[in-house]
């Protein structure tokens, strides 16, 4: 009986191929895979080589390394194929398709790009891995990845079903292999940069930053964001002056001001807004502050 070794390839950059002592005719790759045909099993090792149940586990959070372990009842040329259009039309898996359905708490998700293909050379292959999520390395599907990093922290039941064919206009009848675990995504806390007292105006100027107060106010209850300024800061020691890029004339001048930014959810920052006032000639600006921008928000204590 002949017997496929060979180490770990990849295939589309992403994808890891496994073939641990893999039989051409399609046996198991271990005692657990025998015992555990038609299911997907989780750790956080790239590698077929794990033959008990202590090597699989069930609980991951959202930084760690995850692979599914897919163990096949049989090879995947051997699975039965039908045509969506037409469900009585049958054909074996020659091309050796597969695609991957994704879920969270027992909804699908629209994951791109699942579809996958084994070359010619692994006609016995009855198990194989791939990459759910990575801190640094590729993954499988970086579509499904960015649907985890977008998740509030929490709980969730995260499931995956690897069925044959290609999931456009053919497929199998039922999930080839199927598995889940549970995910405790870690929420990411911005860091603040202290208390808002510890920044030092760069100048003082009454008027200017009264203004910027009012603009910085009226600007958020235009735009509904439900944020409250007080506590003006001018951050530049002087203006900037803006000329014409092609003729070089004087067009206004700008400054920064950050303001003590309380938000309804309780979060406090100190956010940077931009401000400007135009030239009016002979060496002169407008008295009037007029909004040129938002920029740099940081997380402050709150006071």
């Amino acid at each position: 009986m002949k017997t496929i070794k060979q180490s770990y390839l990849f295939l589309s950059a992403a994808l890891i191929i496994s073939v641990s002592s893999l039989n051409a005719q399609g046996s198991f790759v271990s005692d657990y895979h025998k015992s555990h045909a038609g299911q997907i099993a989780f750790n956080k090792q790239a590698s077929l080589d794990t033959k008990t149940a202590k090597d699989f586990v069930t609980e991951f959070d959202s930084k760690d390394d995850i692979t599914a372990h897919v163990f096949m009842k049989t090879t995947i040329q051997s699975y039965d194929i039908y045509n969506l259009s037409d469900p009585d039309k049958l054909f074996k898996n020659v091309e050796r398709k597969f695609f991957t359905k994704y879920f969270i708490d027992d909804v699908e998700q629209k994951v791109s790009g699942t579809g996958d293909a084994l070359n010619g050379k692994w006609e016995g292959t009855t198990a194989f891995a791939i990459r759910v999520l990575s801190k640094s390395g590729n993954v499988s599907h970086n579509d499904f990845r960015n649907k985890i990093l977008k998740l509030k922290g929490g709980k969730y039941k995260i499931r995956l079903e690897m069925w044959g064919g290609n999931g456009r206009d053919n497929s199998t009848k039922e999930a080839i292999a199927k598995g889940e675990f549970t995910l405790e995504k870690i929420e990411y806390v911005e860091p603040s940069i202290g208390k808002y007292s510890s920044l030092k105006a760069a100048m003082v100027n009454a008027d200017i930053e009264q203004q910027a107060l009012k603009i910085a106010n009226d600007h958020a209850a235009k735009e509904g964001l439900g944020s409250k300024y007080s506590k003006p800061k001018i951050a530049h020691d002087d203006w900037e002056i803006i000329k014409n890029e092609y003729t070089g004339a004087i067009m206004c001048r700008t400054i920064s001001v950050v303001l003590y930014e309380t938000r309804p959810e309780s979060k406090c920052r100190a956010t940077y807004f931009r401000f400007k006032q135009d030239y009016t000639g002979g060496g002169k600006y407008s008295n009037k502050l007029l909004f040129n921008g938002i920029g740099v928000s940081d997380r402050v204590d709150c006071d």
